[in-house]
């Protein structure tokens, strides 16, 4: 499907990364590059046309295992407590092995229940203003035009640019931030779901 350039240094071009499609199954399809001015490859978006997925609707909770660390170690000191005598008794490999993984997962099962979780409904990138996106997509632009361009100014032009976006970036999340918890009636609780939120960790119930 890759008919054009993926990777791009300095005056060499190539086409490395290539997606293969059967068509004699699947006909209507198209490949476009992506430039994420994230390094020298560029990313390929596959279009598949008249491909019908069912899409699944979220009920806002979703089943997880609770890997604790009072759950690991709970699950180290059964598999040491455990004598394998039903395994060993075996003398056939295949029941010797279904004896085996029966009795790892009932300990697995037993350590590790399985429990509900809810989606997390905070918006994480609620701090992106509408400037932020507008020199987001300029600083792409700049990443093309540097990248085939033999210039060390428009090269230091761009890095510039990189630097001022980041700060940018940093203060916007920082005043959002600021506000969430100034406006909070708990302010100690919402500054813990903001690191929550930010370090990715799930609430289980």
């Amino acid at each position: 499907m890759v008919n054009f350039p993926t990777r791009f240094q300095h005056n060499h071009i190539s086409a490395i990364d290539n997606i293969f499609v059967n068509n004699a199954r699947l006909q209507q399809c198209n490949i476009l590059p992506i430039h994420n001015g994230l390094s020298d490859h560029d990313a390929q978006c596959l279009f598949l046309k008249n491909l019908f997925i069912k899409k699944k609707k979220l009920s806002g909770k979703y089943k997880t295992r609770l890997f604790t660390t009072d759950a690991i170690g709970h699950f180290q000191k059964l598999l040491l407590e455990e004598t394998w005598e039903t395994a060993y008794q075996e003398h056939e490999v295949n029941s010797t092995f279904n004896k085996f993984l029966r009795v790892y997962l009932n300990i697995f099962e037993a350590s590790f229940p399985i429990a509900i979780a809810y989606f997390n409904k905070h918006n994480d990138n609620a701090w992106i203003t509408k400037g932020i996106r507008i020199s987001c997509k300029k600083k792409r632009s700049l990443y093309l035009f540097s990248r085939n361009c033999n210039n060390p100014e428009v090269k230091i032009h761009y890095k510039h640019y990189c630097s001022i976006l980041r700060k940018t970036i940093r203060e916007a999340k920082r005043l959002y931030f600021n506000e969430l918890i100034a406006n909070s009636e708990n302010k100690v609780k919402t500054t813990w779901k903001i690191i929550k939120n930010l370090t990715k960790k799930k609430k289980h119930f």
